[in-house]
């Protein structure tokens, strides 16, 4: 997970953590809800900024959201795009928490390894504009996901 400045070229980064809960509405469409946070440990980077580096910014990097999948399985492979609505957030951020909510989108692959468990890559972009609870407002900031991991269905 990486929120990035396009101006300054700083960016927070961290490899996440997700739980996913959803219901198949059948094989073409779900829903699904998302909470993806940092592991621990996240990542600051200076850009071309005078502020120091870090290895382990003292934040929480966090994302919740709610989505629409829509899927187009073919044979074990299944190809999906997902449209919704979500926050993105750093907290501790100069003393106070940094978060927009909006419009989120993504598109992945999964893998049917048995009748209850999917493997699963996607990538979700959420958030790209200017702003960022107003700390970015000259140029764009973005933040974006990727995610692999093993979904059971019941």
């Amino acid at each position: 997970m990486r929120l990035k400045d396009d101006y300054t070229l700083e960016f927070f980064e961290t490899f996440p953590l997700m739980l996913q809960a959803g219901y198949r509405l059948n094989e073409y469409v779900s829903l699904e809800a998302r909470y993806v946070r940092d592991n621990g440990k996240v990542r600051y980077e200076n850009g071309n900024t005078p502020n120091p580096d870090y290895d382990d910014y003292p934040t929480l990097f966090s994302n919740k959201g709610l989505y629409l999948k829509v899927s187009y399985p073919w044979e074990r492979l299944s190809l999906y795009a997902l449209l919704g609505y979500g926050e993105v957030s750093l907290t501790h951020i100069k003393g106070a928490k940094r978060a927009e909510r909006g419009f989120q989108w993504g598109a992945g692959i999964s893998y049917k390894l048995s009748d209850h468990f999917d493997l699963f890559t996607d990538y979700t972009r959420l958030y790209g504009g200017k702003g960022f609870s107003g700390r970015a407002r000259k140029k764009e900031t973005h933040a974006d996901l990727i995610m692999m991991g093993v979904t059971y269905v019941f």
